[in-house]
C-alpha cells in the first residue's frame, strides 16, 4: 500500500490481475479488487476458492476494468 500512496493512487481504484491465489489475497489486504487468470500454475479450483472472479483469458480479465478508466 505504501507504493500506491507514493504515486497518489487509492487502492480502491486498483484492479489486480493475477494468476495465483496469493495475488488476490495481496489485493484484498490493501483494499484493491482482483481478477485471477487461469494461465498460471494454480488450478482453476484453487483460484476460485479465493472468492474473486476467475477468467481464462487476459482479454476477459480486462473486461473487469470497465468503469475504472477515465
Amino acid at each position: 500500500m505504501t507504493h500506491l500512496a507514493a504515486i497518489g493512487v487509492d487502492a480502491g481504484e486498483v484492479l489486480m490481475i493475477g494468476d495465483a491465489a496469493d495475488d488476490a489475497l495481496a489485493a484484498r489486504h490493501v483494499g484493491a479488487d482482483a481478477v485471477l487468470f487461469t494461465g498460471g500454475y494454480e488450478s482453476r479450483a484453487a483460484l476460485e476458492a479465493v472468492g474473486v472472479p476467475v477468467v481464462d483469458t487476459l482479454t476477459d480479465a480486462l473486461r473487469y476494468t470497465s468503469g475504472r478508466i477515465g
